[in-house]
């Protein structure tokens, strides 16, 4: 990836709404797919997780 490209990260709220799903099942689906973690107060993606977007 060149520096000129970013990604863009969507929130939970953001991506439930694009999914027109609960906000509570999206985050299930995550945590159950080991694609988020709780990193201190807040939530990170994991090593899966960042590989998705590659």
């Amino acid at each position: 990836m060149t520096t000129s490209q970013k990604t863009k990260y969507l929130s939970t709220t953001a991506l439930s709404k694009e999914l027109k799903m609960n906000v509570k099942q999206v985050f299930k689906i995550l945590l159950d797919n080991n694609l988020v973690k709780r990193v201190d107060d807040n939530w990170g993606l994991t090593e899966k997780g960042e590989n998705i977007r590659k």
